[in-house]
C-alpha cells in the first residue's frame, strides 16, 4: 500500500516503527512538504518511509487528540486570522 502524507501529519504519527527495505514492509509512506512559489505552493518529495501495517495502527491511534477549540485555534494562527469569518459566525 501507498500512502501520500504531508511532512506535518507524518511528524505527529507517535512511535512510528520503519522498516530498512522495501521487501519487508506493507506501507510506503511518500512524505511530501509544501514549499511557497510566486503565486501559489510546490508539493515537493522529502522522503520515502517503510513501516508494518500494525506498527503503522499503532502509531495513528496512539496519539492524544488536540481539543476542538486547540484546533480551530492552531488553524487561525496559520491561516493568519483570529475571527472565523463564516457568515453564520456574526448571528446571536
Amino acid at each position: 500500500m501507498a500512502v501520500v502524507i504531508d511532512e506535518a501529519f507524518f511528524g505527529s504519527l507517535i512511535g512510528l516503527e520503519r522498516e530498512k527495505h522495501l521487501s519487508n514492509s506493507e506501507i510506503a509512506w511518500f512524505v511530501v512538504g509544501y514549499d511557497p512559489k510566486p503565486g501559489g505552493w510546490t508539493l515537493v518529495p522529502r522522503e520515502v518511509v517503510f513501516t508494518k501495517l500494525d506498527a503503522s495502527v499503532k502509531s495513528l491511534t496512539g496519539g492524544a487528540p488536540l481539543s476542538k477549540e486547540r484546533f480551530e485555534e492552531q488553524l487561525r494562527v496559520k491561516l493568519g486570522t483570529t475571527v472565523p469569518s463564516h457568515p453564520l459566525a456574526d448571528r446571536k
